[in-house]
């Protein structure tokens, strides 16, 4: 990386922060979600005990707050995926298609993670 990339020789951009919060968003599900995941299957194959005693730290403040940013972790990287694939056919690569897809995918995102939010609810 060049040295005149960072400080005021560089403007930090929208699609900048798109494109590290999807990489984090990745590394997130992979670091945190995968586990969830695969201990709550464990748990389910475990019995009846460590099926409660899992949903009780799902239910909990901590639990909660760990699934809700799965769960928008998860809808975020979906629909940056489904940009990318646009992307791929040649679609929407103008500098300004760029930017407002990207507020549009942030939007998608957010709600496509308070819809499923309020529907498991």
């Amino acid at each position: 990386m060049s040295p005149y990339m960072l400080g005021v020789y560089y403007r930090f951009q929208i699609t900048s922060a798109l494109s590290i919060a999807n990489r984090l968003t990745g590394v997130f599900l992979a670091v945190v979600g995968a586990p969830l995941v695969i201990t709550w299957v464990a748990c389910v194959a475990w019995g009846q005990g460590a099926y409660d005693a899992y949903a009780a730290f799902l239910s909990s403040i901590a639990g909660q707050v760990l699934v809700l940013l799965c769960l928008f972790s998860l809808c975020y990287h979906l629909c940056a995926g489904i940009r990318h694939l646009v992307w791929d056919t040649g679609r929407g690569l103008a500098m300004e298609q760029v930017r407002s897809g990207g507020w549009i995918m942030l939007a998608a995102s957010l709600a496509l993670a308070m819809f499923t939010w309020w529907s498991a609810s």
